[in-house]
């Protein structure tokens, strides 16, 4: 018989932090009792006899839900109720009352396509177990379902669910739950389950030590963060492929998570949420956290909510990762990886709500508490985990962890009913406070807003900015422009469409664009664009790459950009040669790709970083394009000489051109479809803009003619490149 025990208590909720004050929740039920209110008694579960076959987990239980006792329930969902569960030889009653705040007044459910998802939400309860002020009660019911999770002294962290598969999938209207505690069994993690000490922060400046005002010091929070959910299809799948079986899931988690901030003061809404019902972007992205938060960020610019988390299964114990600050900047997101437990039939509650509940925390300004970053002298609040910075070691908290530690590696555990602890509290209260972004009404679609933006048609003295939306809305902007020597501009200029035109540039010079939406007053979303003309002509042997500083200046942080160095003559092509590079080492890189776009091979696999001063590297494409591709990307802090190149351009020999020359494309300028006829079969053509961003890509079966639509592209030029069985032809097309 296998049998699943473990020393270490994931989140074992002990109380005693909370025994020189009574909590929100408990509050909340010792109201209502002194009111004399009435908990309406529910039976939902009768014990069984049945347990896991080869499975023993110490002081697991086994019930039979009542389905029409449920449904009972969920028809007349009371105020008030109380439910009766044996456990470990006694009887655990709860009393609860009803969350009636867990949703904003527009919550709405979506698929990726942005087709609205009907869901009936359940009815979520919130309470404690009765006479034990110190727990904490998340109880949420369906019509089929039940998930709990019941925080005490005594029994640590006890996971109520239906039983899953045996591949951890859930099997739709299951009446066999079990109740067992998460001392007993713990998921399968690797140690440090939060990446977001290992990012850069590029969230909010907030100097707690500095804030003051009228919302200094509050006991709760004055204004109510919103946050879109984004599901990955993963999880989709694991829920049967059914919509309402994965919101009930989430739903069920946001309960848990929102009992807990309640329980702290802190409000938070769910606002909307996004479920992948075809495969997402995510897969298989990488074997870390942060490239699925990197991702993330990517691919969702704009959403409607004040933060956004991305919720999937992904293959190992990744746990989650957060932007320090996010809230009310560009940095506004959050992943979690859900995982199950070793037990794969038993469901998994409380890690994943762990999970969630602390990466926002990091969104809403609190740091790790191992952090040399707390008492007011930058020390650390306990030593649960190697500490971040310099400072002397606190040691283990005997009364257990809070929700910002790393306490689950050690024998106290984290502790649920702890919440964030004073001092975290305090932070976030004071942080959300002071945020300028949330308003009294979501109507203000400034609220996030990260567009995608493109560079359609760049020439030696202009270039043309699209602004990318998700849907047909043209909207106002102001942007100052300013070339990479200059001091950006004090005053802002306004654009009254989607399309900027600048002329009178100077070429092969980088700009900075500085945009933000008009109604964007505060700079929430506010973000720098870096473009660089092109140059008179690259043959010349007159031409240098550079850095955004040039020669004599450093280049700037939190850079991110492409370039695609493009020969001006036919059949040639571009050679690179470095006589200077120094960028901070591990830190900032250039990526060199031989192509039109990133999707080009690449030269650079680990890319360019530090002092190649002894090394310096030289490059020579040999695509049929001719072309070189360039990424730069900076963190937040230290900036070195950067680099100096130059650049000519070499003969395309016959061994580089394929010989894909039967074709033909036409119109050129195009207003709608491009017609494409070859006389060899081709299997997919792809559109990029100049700067190297995919518009467009198409798969084909062999075909030798097709019309590609254009008319959703801006106007503007564009690099067209098709496929023949593995070689590829690149060619230029303006869309009028």
């Amino acid at each position: 018989m296998k049998k699943f025990t473990t020393l270490v208590s994931m989140f074992f909720l002990v109380g005693t932090f909370a025994t020189a004050q009574t909590r929100a929740v408990a509050k909340e039920i010792a109201s209502i009792t002194a009111q004399k209110k009435t908990f309406q008694s529910y039976s939902l579960f009768t014990k069984s006899t049945s347990a896991l076959k080869n499975v023993e987990v110490e002081k697991a239980e086994y019930f039979t839900l009542d389905i029409a006792s449920l449904k009972g329930l969920v028809q007349k969902s009371p105020s008030n109720i109380s439910i009766s569960l044996p456990y470990d030889g006694k009887e655990i009653t709860l009393e609860l009352t009803k969350n009636t705040t867990l949703f904003d007044d527009s919550f709405y459910v979506t698929d990726e396509k942005n087709n609205l998802i009907k869901y009936n939400p359940g009815v979520y309860y919130r309470g404690i177990i009765k006479g034990d002020s110190n727990s904490l009660v998340a109880f949420s019911v369906f019509d089929e379902e039940v998930i709990a999770v019941i925080s005490s002294d005594d029994y640590g962290n006890l996971n109520l669910g239906a039983l899953n598969d045996d591949q951890g999938k859930m099997i739709k209207g299951n009446k066999n739950y079990v109740l067992y505690s998460d001392k007993y069994l713990k998921p399968e993690y690797d140690g440090s389950f939060c990446s977001a000490d290992q990012i850069p922060h590029e969230g909010s400046k907030f100097d707690y030590q500095k804030f003051s005002g009228e919302n200094q010091g509050k006991y709760a929070t004055t204004k109510i963060p919103t946050i879109y959910y984004e599901v990955d299809y993963d999880i989709y799948v694991a829920k049967g492929r059914d919509t309402t079986s994965v919101m009930n899931w989430l739903t069920a988690l946001v309960n848990n998570m929102h009992t807990i901030y309640n329980n702290d003061d802190i409000d938070l809404a769910m606002r909307s949420t996004m479920i992948w019902t075809v495969k997402d972007p995510y897969q298989g992205i990488g074997s870390t956290s942060v490239k699925y938060l990197e991702k993330f960020r990517k691919n969702r610019p704009t959403f409607d909510a004040h933060l956004a988390q991305l919720v999937g299964i992904d293959p190992g114990a990744l746990g989650g990762v957060a932007y320090l600050n996010g809230l009310c900047s560009q940095a506004n997101y959050s992943y979690c990886d859900m995982d199950n437990t070793p037990v794969v039939n038993f469901p998994s509650y409380s890690w994943n709500v762990m999970v969630m509940t602390h990466e926002l925390g990091h969104n809403l300004g609190s740091q790790h508490t191992h952090a040399c970053a707390w008492n007011g002298d930058n020390t650390a609040i306990d030593g649960c985990y190697t500490l971040e910075g310099s400072c002397a070691n606190p040691g283990i908290p005997s009364s257990g962890g809070t929700i910002m530690s790393y306490c689950h590696l050690r024998s106290v555990g984290i502790n649920f009913n702890n919440g964030f602890g004073p001092q975290p509290k305090q932070r976030i209260i004071d942080f959300i406070n002071s945020r300028t972004c949330i308003t009294e009404s979501l109507d203000d679609v400034c609220i996030t807003y990260h567009p995608e933006y493109q560079a359609v048609n760049v020439t030696p003295t202009s270039a043309q900015i699209n602004v990318v939306l998700n849907n047909n809305e043209v909207t106002n902007w102001e942007y100052k422009l300013s070339k990479f020597s200059r001091a950006v501009p004090s005053t802002w200029s306004t654009n009254e469409n989607n399309t900027f035109n600048f002329s009178g540039l100077e070429a092969n010079t980088y700009y900075r664009l500085r945009i933000r939406k008009a109604c964007d007053e505060n700079n929430i979303n506010g973000v720098d664009l870096v473009f660089a003309t092109s140059a008179e002509d690259f043959c010349s042997g007159n031409e240098k790459f550079v850095d955004f500083g040039g020669v004599n200046t450093r280049y700037i942080p939190s850079e991110n950009w492409t370039r695609t160095l493009m020969p001006s003559k036919e059949g040639a092509k571009i050679k690179v040669d470095f006589v200077a590079f120094n960028t901070e080492a591990k830190s900032d890189y250039l990526y060199v790709f031989d192509g039109v776009n990133e999707e080009a091979p690449s030269l650079t696999p680990n890319g360019l970083t530090g002092d190649l001063s002894n090394n310096l590297p030289n490059f020579e494409a040999s695509n049929e394009a001719g072309a070189l591709t360039f990424k730069f990307t900076s963190d937040g802090s230290i900036e070195n000489a950067g680099w100096e190149a130059n650049v000519s351009c070499a003969v395309l020999g016959t061994d580089d051109q394929n010989a894909l020359v039967d074709y033909s494309y036409y119109p050129n300028p195009v207003t709608h479809e491009m017609n494409f006829v070859a006389k060899n079969p081709f299997q997919k053509i792809e559109i990029y803009s100049m700067d190297g961003r995919k518009v467009y890509s198409k798969n084909y079966k062999n075909v030798f003619a097709t019309q590609v639509d254009m008319k959703s592209l801006a106007k503007g030029t564009y690099l067209v490149q098709v496929d023949f069985n593995g070689k590829t032809t690149t060619f230029k097309i303006v869309k009028k």
